[in-house]
């Protein structure tokens, strides 16, 4: 057994050299977001991966950045969106992998969106969920919750394209869709 689990990395290694980098999806995964929030108003995305912008830091509630800074982890972007109006600014966390999501992608996508309050969060990458990982999400879909159960993760794809689709089994509300 110790052996098949060793050719079997040795193949998703393999097949990861052709695979872009985490890194290459942030702009196209920016870009794409930024597009489908533009008419809830203004929307300003940073990629954060590796440092958050002082601009940013002054949205965020500074406990939150405080923790973000401490523990030396950072969301791979973060964004925030104010309304026509300027009544409310509604922050959202994006956790970006480069092969196929996982439970630790899962759970590291919770733990930045607890820590920030967010309103939204975004765990995507170009393969989505395997069938058995979705198919034991769609039973267990608190799995996807965080924040008490107020809000949900909502898992996409990245297309060749630079589209965001939805993964629909999983995922049963539309951040994008008009205003609440």
């Amino acid at each position: 057994m110790g052996l098949f689990e060793l050719k079997e990395q040795t193949k998703s290694d393999e097949e990861n050299k052709d695979t872009p980098l985490e890194e290459d999806y942030y702009e196209p995964i920016r870009q794409a977001l930024l597009q489908k929030f533009k008419h809830r108003g203004k929307c300003h995305i940073e990629i954060t991966a590796k440092g958050i912008s002082d601009e940013m830091k002054r949205v965020l509630p500074k406990d939150s950045v405080f923790m973000l800074l401490q523990e030396r982890k950072k969301p791979d972007l973060i964004g925030h969106i104010e309304n026509i109006k300027g009544t409310y600014k509604k922050t959202f966390i994006v956790e970006v992998k480069r092969d196929w999501l996982t439970f630790n992608g899962l759970y590291q996508t919770k733990l930045y969106a607890d820590m920030l309050r967010a309103s939204w969060a975004f765990l995507i990458s170009p393969k989505g969920f395997n069938i058995e990982r979705e198919e034991f999400l769609r039973e267990h879909s608190y799995m996807l919750s965080y924040m008490a159960v107020n809000s949900q993760i909502t898992p996409m794809k990245i297309l060749e394209n630079g589209d965001l689709e939805f993964i629909e089994s999983l995922s049963s509300v539309n951040p994008f869709s008009g205003l609440e």
